[in-house]
């Protein structure tokens, strides 16, 4: 039973040190101009070891970027969505 709390443990400080570095890639981009989006996302990916989709949407009379980042934790897959309206940074 002590080793089952002791995996559990294990695999919860690990989906939340996965949590905090998508929080964390998420505020890095948030503060990249428009025009750098793209690539430092592909650069930041290929770093972090993490999948970044960076794709343009619009809404009415707004329009930007849907920005995905997703991470494979042990306990399953972890997702940041990320709305960056253009000319926000």
């Amino acid at each position: 039973m002590h080793q089952t709390q002791m995996n559990f443990d294990r695999v919860a400080m690990q989906r939340l040190t996965d949590q905090l570095a998508i929080e964390n890639l998420a505020e890095q981009l948030s503060t990249v101009g428009d025009s750098e989006l793209t690539d430092t996302a592909t650069r930041l990916a290929e770093e972090s070891a993490t999948h970044i989709s960076v794709e343009p949407f619009e809404s009415g009379s707004k329009s930007g970027w849907h920005v995905t980042i997703t991470i494979e934790s042990p306990s399953g897959p972890l997702t940041h969505h990320l709305w960056r309206l253009e000319g926000e940074a």
